[in-house]
């Protein structure tokens, strides 16, 4: 961690601030997880979370999604500028959701990458990557008709159009609780 991250981490986190920004990758977690835990640890006062993201890897977002909701500690997600993809599940997770009046929020379903011989007709429904995704794919979309209260398949189409809502639509998709 550079000296100005570094700075800037010792300024935020113990005023309970929490920042994601830029690409969601396992160092991202690993950074996260470490200040909840000492945040929880501290007390149960809320945690201020920031999201301004395109999003990232899925696992690691997942995990974050995790942390965010097992906190004891209140966590309120704000989101400023985009919360794409994975960090629009993060968001997801905080107990209270808020979005800046010209921020946005975009959904889709997971990419994957994976080996050729994935895609050998032979193979297709017993590739490892592409049943793991098509589970992980299953547990967003839980998320999101959780916390929306929507159908299932309005959830789907919703992924499969690569959706991208205004704060004013997200209030009214409920993927927000707020628009500020």
């Amino acid at each position: 961690m550079g000296d100005i991250k570094r700075k800037f981490f010792e300024e935020t986190v113990p005023k309970r601030v929490l920042f994601i920004s830029g690409k969601i990758t396992a160092d991202m977690e690993k950074e996260l997880s470490h200040s909840f835990i000492y945040l929880n640890a501290m007390n149960d006062d809320p945690i201020t979370l920031y999201i301004n993201s395109p999003g990232g890897d899925v696992l690691p977002g997942l995990d974050i999604y995790d942390w965010v909701r097992l906190s004891r500690a209140p966590v309120h997600g704000i989101v400023v500028g985009h919360a794409a993809s994975m960090a629009s599940v993060i968001l997801q997770g905080c107990a209270k959701r808020s979005i800046a009046r010209h921020a946005s929020i975009m959904i889709h379903t997971i990419r994957i990458y994976v080996e050729l011989d994935d895609l050998m007709p032979e193979n297709i429904g017993n590739s490892p990557s592409i049943n793991d995704a098509k589970k992980e794919q299953e547990w967003i979309y839980k998320i999101f008709q959780e916390r929306t209260g929507k159908e299932m398949s309005e959830i789907h189409k919703v992924f499969a159009e690569k959706t991208k809502f205004s704060a004013e639509e997200a209030k009214a998709f409920c993927l927000v609780d707020e628009t500020i």
